[in-house]
């Protein structure tokens, strides 16, 4: 018979992984492992598009949340630099052979942000 102190590490065990799980899948951007995703938007997984091809990947997807454009702004302003993106004109960023193109509309209380990540035009 298992051992009730051993049943209840495994449940703890368990609910970490789906925490920790939850957690990480919750702060990138989908299709990628190195973009973040600004706290309080939610990605809207019905409309990610991800696939990735010889020339590169492509990446859309899209968020939203009630974060003002201000700090959506400032956020992806100090983030990307250091993570080696740079920026080429406002929303748009390249780095390793990609092109990042971010394009943000308000709606009511909530930002609606769009992210495409796609090979860079030569």
């Amino acid at each position: 018979m298992i051992s009730q102190k051993f049943t209840v590490s495994i449940w703890f065990a368990i609910l970490m992984i789906i925490h920790t799980t939850t957690v990480a899948g919750d702060r990138f951007v989908a299709g990628t492992a190195d973009l973040p995703l600004l706290s309080g938007l939610y990605l809207v997984d019905e409309e990610t598009v991800i696939f990735e091809k010889p020339v590169g990947r492509f990446v859309y997807a899209v968020a939203k949340g009630g974060r003002s454009e201000e700090d959506f702004w400032q956020f992806y302003r100090d983030t990307l630099p250091q993570l080696g993106w740079r920026a080429v004109a406002r929303g748009v960023f390249v780095r390793d052979g990609e092109s990042l193109t971010i394009n943000v509309e308000k709606k009511d209380s909530q930002i609606i942000a769009y992210f495409t990540i796609a090979p860079a035009s030569k």
